[in-house]
């Protein structure tokens, strides 16, 4: 029997599913729906670059890793210095900058990428990247006034915007792409210009406290998508009863927002772990704090996982087949939440965040379910293997109502069975990358 039959037949624990992935798709995946890959400098493609240095990373000595090293090195050297404006409008395009860490790294000198171009160019990309977020986070931020008007107190004041175009609005998805960026930065010695690094951190951390205070329901262990801070600009989506909990909170509680949040809890707990001393001692009380939002959150989406296939669904607070009214989708297992919470509990046990004793069975469970319920073979994309029933999109907007029938039949949340999606590929390298080490 072919390994290929091997792999679709019967989980293989010893498989190298990370190998086996990055070789079959890593030069052909498309970004939601356009096809290229690595030819242009954005959130889906460079999440794939992020994911495949963690991989070249955690096997640096083996031969079959240079052809990917020199893809993503390739890729960071064209864009390094015009992928993002220095004005920027798009946490999601600035968080694709995050691959320039792990590249730096690989191209030191004494490394097997040795290449002082690279290096220079890694630090003229993240130096840039720091310069950008210190612009946004002065422009694109809920004001005092905004702040009072919805809340009476100065709490939400500062929250950065989920986009340009997202007035008052911040997303769980945000919280990996932007405060997570900045905790890296900061951890590695990238200054935000003209702030200090103290003030930089507290920033960040007030980003994860004011989305956990709002987006986080105690009744269901989850978090909901997003919430306005402008209601009244957003009433076709956010929570308008003044009374309520959760006024401005978006309905629906998304797998993949909520592993993008938790991959944010534990990539800015690792910065804060990795932060220079004089750092550290400032860091403690938010450093518990934050570990305490990522016991709370492990524990609710562990409540969520499908115990037949060890995946979770699209959304999260019901089960697999359920459909709303009018909707002709069913609830269905998504490969890129599935991916993304699988990858944060591998994770996390690896940096003691989160116990094994607790959570190994879960995690390996999950993730003999991403190879089960998504690893297929050829889709006609061309590739031999191809990673599917992952979700194309997901937003809020006057056109996006944000209820279940929208996640499950909206026009833009196309469950994709046909290609390999950079979403899910760059998900199940991250997830695939932390099974090896475990």
């Amino acid at each position: 029997m072919s390994l290929l039959l091997i792999i679709l037949l019967a989980f293989q624990p010893t498989a190298n599913y990370t190998r086996l992935v990055a070789d079959a798709c890593l030069t052909n995946f498309r970004c939601n729906t356009r096809p290229g890959g690595f030819d242009k400098f954005d959130y889906v493609s460079g999440l794939v670059a992020k994911a495949t240095i963690e991989a070249v990373q955690a096997q640096p000595d083996s031969a079959y890793v240079l052809p990917w090293y020199e893809t993503i090195r390739d890729y960071g050297n064209r864009f390094y210095d015009s992928g993002f404006s220095l004005q920027p409008n798009d946490l999601d395009i600035l968080n694709a900058s995050k691959l320039y860490f792990g590249l730096r790294d690989l191209a030191a000198s004494g490394c097997f990428g040795a290449d002082s171009a690279t290096v220079a160019h890694c630090d003229t990309a993240l130096t840039r990247a720091a310069r950008a977020l210190a612009y946004y986070k002065k422009v694109y931020v809920i004001s005092d006034s905004t702040s009072l008007a919805f809340s009476h107190s100065l709490f939400f004041a500062g929250g950065w915007w989920h986009k340009r175009q997202y007035v008052n609005e911040m997303w769980c998805d945000g919280q990996y792409m932007g405060p997570a960026l900045l905790a890296q930065l900061l951890s590695r010695g990238y200054s935000l210009p003209d702030t200090s690094d103290e003030d930089a951190w507290a920033d960040l951390i007030h980003q994860v406290d004011i989305t956990w205070f709002q987006l986080w329901d105690q009744d269901q262990q989850l978090l909901y998508h997003a919430f306005s801070a402008s209601p009244q600009l957003d009433p076709n989506w956010a929570d308008q009863d003044t009374l309520s909990l959760h006024y401005g909170v978006s309905a629906e509680y998304w797998s993949r927002a909520v592993g993008w949040y938790f991959l944010a809890l534990i990539d800015i707990l690792e910065a804060m772990q990795q932060a220079p001393a004089h750092q550290q001692s400032y860091l403690a009380p938010a450093y518990y704090r934050l570990q305490a939002y990522l016991q709370s959150l492990a524990a609710g989406v562990a409540l969520r996982q499908d115990t037949a296939s060890g995946c979770w669904a699209q959304l999260l607070q019901y089960p697999v087949g359920y459909r709303p009214e009018g909707c002709a989708e069913a609830n269905y297992l998504e490969a890129s939440g599935s991916a993304l919470f699988t990858a944060g509990y591998l994770k996390g046990m690896r940096l003691g965040l989160l116990p094994r004793r607790t959570y190994q069975d879960l995690a390996e469970r999950a993730f003999r379910g991403l190879v089960e319920q998504f690893l297929v073979t050829d889709v006609g994309d061309g590739n031999s293997l191809a990673l599917i029933h992952s979700c194309a999109s997901a937003g809020l907007s006057d056109t996006r109502k944000g209820d279940a029938a929208y996640y499950l039949c909206g026009k833009d949340v196309t469950r994709i069975t046909t290609y390999t999606e950079g979403k899910i590929l760059g998900a199940f390298l991250l997830a695939a990358t932390e099974y090896s080490r475990l």
